[in-house]
């Protein structure tokens, strides 16, 4: 082998260490990132068995929020936030008894999530206001 062989060898090398380094440690990264803030959203596969109401509100920064209102009986209400990738009826049991109990239950999907506007998870910067959303509906 030459010496210019040799040398144009290393190079291509080099190079392609370099070039596989940028693309595992950017490309990667910003996949992972990517996934995080992008939810896999799942639709509700099941709703209360208790009589329920299908509800909208819209957020302060205009999303439309998608739910089920079951009224109170006894004039108190519990509100379920699900976590990231989770949807309404994540909470459909635990609904079900606390209605049973005579509270109200209003259960609905974050932004980006089930049925719910929006295309960005902010992992709760946001999601604060889809809260304070749901309580100006359920007030």
């Amino acid at each position: 082998m030459t010496q210019k062989t040799r040398k144009l060898l290393v190079f291509g090398l080099a190079w392609f260490a370099i070039l596989s380094l940028l693309a595992f440690g950017l490309y990667l990264p910003y996949i992972n990132a990517y996934g995080f803030v992008h939810a896999v959203r799942h639709v509700a596969d099941r709703s209360p068995r208790t009589s329920y109401q299908n509800v909208q509100f819209i957020t302060s920064d205009g999303l439309t929020l998608k739910g089920w209102y079951i009224p109170p009986r006894n004039g108190a209400l519990v509100i379920f936030v699900h976590g990231k990738n989770g949807n309404r009826a994540g909470f459909v049991d635990e609904a079900e008894f606390i209605s049973a109990a005579g509270y109200g239950v209003l259960l609905f999907d974050l932004r980006n999530h089930g049925e719910s506007d929006g295309n960005v998870t902010t992992l709760g910067l946001y999601e604060v206001r889809d809260v304070e959303a749901a309580v100006s509906f359920a007030r």
